[in-house]
């Protein structure tokens, strides 16, 4: 190909990559479709249209601030951690052949146990796991605790935002026992809704 040529098919490429880039937020805009979506292998979360938020801000209201875990062990991975580095306890968890091979059937979820915070809530014990029930092993089995909890956040579909402002409604000034997340799986093992519960001494 002549250099005349290569030019002109390198600015019509260029002209079409421009036009698509323009034109493409009043597409994104249009569309029905959630548009935040955080995928960590298994873990799919992804953005509620309007009327679903409603519903579970609805949901929220009605529910009970007084939760007991009866009898609930879990089976997974546990590591004490910088708060900000639990994505790859994730990974962990996700990549743990022998946990995901002792499986006995699909699980229905998966727990995250946060317990023994620093001073700083920093860091703290974070264990990630199925319900020992569903697993064939009993390794690494942990007791989540048996005290009363209270709702951060009643059980629906939330996007990585409302996770994290169900965060900001722990009181900080109580010295905090335990904070679990209960995250409800589809047969696909993508995250079809999520609870969070924090306990006080």
């Amino acid at each position: 190909m002549s250099l005349l040529p290569s030019l002109l098919t390198s600015v019509a490429i260029t002209c079409l990559v421009w036009l698509v880039a323009v034109f493409q937020p009043n597409i994104a805009i249009a569309s029905d479709m959630p548009i935040v979506e955080r995928v960590n292998k298994t873990i799919l979360i992804k953005e509620l249209p309007v009327e679903h938020k409603r519903q579970a801000v609805a949901q929220q209201k009605k529910s009970s601030d007084n939760f007991k875990f009866e009898n609930v062990q879990i089976a997974g991975i546990s590591q004490n951690i910088s708060l900000n580095k639990v994505p790859t306890l994730w990974n962990d968890f996700n990549d743990n052949k022998t946990l995901q091979n002792s499986l006995k059937r699909n699980p229905s979820k998966v727990f995250v146990y946060y317990r023994d915070f620093s001073s700083s809530y920093e860091s703290a014990m974070v264990s990630i796991g199925y319900d020992a029930k569903n697993v064939k092993s009993k390794a690494n089995v942990i007791n989540l605790p048996t005290s009363r909890f209270s709702s951060l956040l009643n059980k629906g579909r939330y996007n990585d935002i409302e996770l994290k402002q169900a965060w900001q409604k722990i009181d900080y000034r109580k010295r905090i026992l335990a904070v679990v997340e209960v995250h409800y799986l589809n047969t696909d093992n993508t995250v079809n809704s999520t609870e969070i519960f924090v306990s006080y001494n």
